[in-house]
């Protein structure tokens, strides 16, 4: 939360996208290569997630929450932020809900996972994981549009901007 008021909310954004889509890249490509990586595989799976936990913790996790209580004027604040934050658990929902399905939508014959001393294969979740990193840079390309630096800038000063119909990336502290 420090981070936010020292660094701005729009570079957090920024950097923690980019390490989230790197994060998730390199779970796709670790899943791929899983057979070359052996024992070793969970492992660098475990210590991949830890980084994007990282990447979220400093971004989307606590912005997600600021930001839609800084943009929106305070006439329509109250549903504004509570559309936000349906959209925000309805989302988590869906990828939670549809993970396995669309692990196995990309796992290809040959690609599962099978446990040791288990005749079950599991899905390989590489194409999802490239999925969502795809799903990131999307991100980081609306964000590039959409996002506005709101450090340093009053909620009076920012509501006046919308009211002036200027755009998100020309608000100024």
């Amino acid at each position: 939360m420090f981070l936010l008021d020292k660094i701005g909310r729009r570079k957090l954004y920024f950097i923690g996208l980019t390490g989230m889509g790197i994060a998730l890249a390199a779970l796709g490509t670790f899943f791929l290569l899983k057979d070359n990586l052996g024992p070793s595989l969970k492992y660098v799976t475990v210590a991949t997630i830890l980084i994007y936990i990282f990447f979220f913790a400093i971004s989307l996790g606590p912005l997600g929450w600021l930001i839609i209580s800084e943009i929106f004027p305070l006439k329509v604040r109250g549903l504004g932020m509570s559309i936000g934050s349906l959209s925000n658990w309805l989302f988590n929902a869906i990828v939670t809900f549809t993970f396995l399905k669309i692990a196995w939508v990309f796992t290809g014959e040959g690609m599962e996972i099978l446990n040791e001393g288990s005749t079950i294969a599991d899905p390989n979740p590489a194409g999802a994981f490239f999925l969502y990193a795809v799903v990131a840079v999307i991100g980081i390309l609306w964000g590039l549009k959409y996002i506005p630096e709101t450090k340093g800038v009053s909620l009076e000063d920012i509501e006046e901007h919308w009211r002036q119909g200027k755009s998100p990336r020309e608000l100024k502290a």
